[in-house]
């Protein structure tokens, strides 16, 4: 069975310093013999206490697998003695290989709300619902209707959460009724609530009739107009030379599929930070799953032609701010 190990130096001598009381329950305090270093974790009596060390680690195991890129039939796998094997098989969490004398927490399990408020555990459901988002994500693909609303979401959150920067390449290039679209303090605020009209015109360009999402323009114009007036979003509209890019996409129908993937990436951005998945890793694994090898290359070549193509007006936006991966 695994021993209690102090987190800074790794020892074994370490004895529990008392319990304290906080907002999210009682916790336990633990003090390390050799270093004094003084720590704490929940309370745990889901299961007993000589087998909580066990449980954690394999929870800490799972985790260390999946951020060094092992696959999940092999994630997380402990070896203990048979006795404590068997004791972890009654407890209903585990998941317990006789034969090579291994175990690991079963993913199916609900796990605990004890262990589930440990930094193991916190850890261990952030790679669950990485898992469970990216099985959401493969559904969505297969079902058309689902996945033209994730593509109209995803693009969507990538123009507003975009950085917006505009240039000329000289002094005076740009027109005085943008110039002064941009210097509106509220313009990043009236680009973003504009959002998904401007989306709608991108992908009217860019989809046939048969395959566009219902917009349920009725109802879209009237929550619009809550937001920002008619007249604030033409001069957005202006600002960003939004007709010309609508026109370039057109013209290069090659890059249509490569905004199909942007919207399926930042959609699933969007579902991380839904299910409020902070582990670096489990973040990770899902872009990884969804991001094709070939799409940052393909980014950068659209990229430069659509500098060519915007670059004859002599000002602009930035459009790598814009068009770009969530990280």
């Amino acid at each position: 069975m695994a021993a209690r190990v102090c987190p800074r130096c790794g020892s074994s001598r370490v004895r529990k310093h008392g319990k304290v009381l906080t907002q999210k329950g009682t916790v336990q305090r633990f003090r390390c013999l050799l270093c004094g270093h003084v720590w704490q974790r929940p309370l745990i009596r889901s299961v007993s206490e000589d087998l909580i060390e066990a449980v954690l680690e394999m929870l800490r195991a799972f985790v260390r697998d999946m951020d060094n890129g092992r696959g999940l039939k092999e994630a997380g796998w402990v070896p203990f003695d048979d006795d404590t094997l068997r004791r972890l098989g009654e407890t209903g969490l585990c998941e317990v290989d006789y034969e090579n004398r291994v175990a690991r927490i079963d993913l199916h399990c609900k796990l605990p709300e004890d262990l589930a408020s440990t930094d193991e555990g916190a850890l261990f459901l952030d790679y669950l619902n990485a898992l469970r988002v990216l099985e959401t994500i493969k559904e969505t693909m297969h079902d058309r209707g689902k996945y033209r609303k994730a593509i109209v979401e995803g693009l969507q959150r990538m123009l507003q959460t975009a950085h917006y920067s505009f240039w000329e390449e000289k002094e005076g290039a740009m027109p005085p009724e943008v110039r002064q679209a941009i210097l509106n303090p509220q313009r990043i605020r009236v680009i973003r609530d504009s959002a998904r009209l401007l989306v709608k015109e991108l992908l009217e360009a860019l989809w046939e009739p048969t395959q566009q999402v219902p917009w349920q323009e009725e109802s879209l114009i009237k929550s619009f107009g809550k937001v920002v007036s008619t007249n604030d979003y033409l001069n957005v509209k202006e600002a960003l030379g939004w007709n010309r890019i609508v026109m370039f996409f057109k013209k290069k129908k090659e890059f249509s599929s490569l905004i199909e993937s942007l919207g399926l990436i930042w959609y699933a951005d969007k579902m991380i930070e839904r299910e409020g998945i902070e582990h670096l890793g489990a973040r990770v694994l899902v872009l990884e799953r969804v991001i094709n090898k070939d799409v940052p290359e393909r980014l950068e070549s659209m990229l430069s032609e659509l500098y060519d193509f915007i670059s004859e007006s002599g000002w602009g936006v930035d459009w790598s701010g814009v068009f770009r991966l969530p990280y």
